[in-house]
């Protein structure tokens, strides 16, 4: 009844209802206001689409919370992430075809940022070449506390981006002084902050929850703190580096 009005018998026919129960049905359904006779049959009223609008909204967002839930669940110290970023957040889950959705619904979400904050105990191909090109911009200050695995990494994959970083004047790398539960990316815009927190699973990436209100971008913040504060400054020693050392972390080691 959403669309064109239908007569009782085409309800019985799409329903594969006893008449009975469809007719109790548009009984209660015309008494609450959400359908209407008319002489073409009967249709929904304005209130009742918008009812069902809402209805759907509620099942589609009772449906992302247990996603998050299954997601969270995966993740190791649970305990950690607060219960402000649950409220009015987005959700952002990989699929088949998909597998890193997550990510970019991410640096989509920064565009235009003009700071970004990012604790990551992992690398993903796709984030570091997009930090790259955030770095060659110069538009954006970025601040990374990275674990000992992620420098690794960098130094072994990917040294040319990393030199890049260490040399530009708006990039700041900090190694963590321990490997943090998850990622977490703070971005500062004109007139508004965001807090991120994208989640890995068994199977690599199970989603991404972004939030807006103050309680969670200062849980985000003093979480990032946490690790901020007890972080290596890695760029002077990089860069003093030979190339032929550049795979060790030289002076490093925790």
């Amino acid at each position: 009844m959403l669309g064109e009005p239908k007569q009782k018998s085409e309800l019985i026919e799409q329903l594969d209802e006893p008449r009975s129960t469809v007719d109790r049905g548009i009984r209660q359904l015309v008494s609450n206001g959400f359908a209407e006779r008319t002489a073409n049959g009967y249709r929904s009223t304005a209130f009742g689409r918008l009812v069902y609008r809402n209805f759907i909204d509620t099942i589609t967002i009772c449906q992302e919370m247990k996603r998050a839930q299954i997601m969270i669940e995966q993740t190791q110290n649970v305990a950690l992430v607060d219960d402000a970023l649950f409220r009015n957040p987005e959700f952002t889950f990989p699929s088949q075809s998909t597998p890193n959705q997550p990510l970019r619904r991410l640096h989509e979400k920064f565009l235009g940022a003009s700071c970004i904050k990012i604790l990551s105990p992992a690398l993903f191909e796709n984030s570091v070449n997009k930090y790259h090109e955030y770095i060659i911009d110069e538009s954006t200050e970025l601040e990374f506390v990275l674990s000992k695995d992620c420098i690794q990494t960098l130094i072994a994959k990917y040294p040319d981006k990393l030199q890049t970083a260490v040399n530009a004047e708006q990039a700041t790398i900090f190694q963590s002084p321990s490997k943090p539960p998850f990622e977490l990316v703070i971005s500062q815009h004109d007139a508004h902050r965001m807090v991120a927190v994208v989640l890995q699973g068994v199977h690599g990436i199970s989603g991404l929850l972004l939030a807006t209100n103050r309680s969670a971008i200062d849980w985000g913040i003093r979480f990032y703190q946490q690790y901020r504060g007890r972080g290596k400054h890695i760029q002077h020693t990089l860069a003093r580096l030979p190339s032929t050392q550049q795979p060790q972390l030289v002076g490093l080691s925790q």
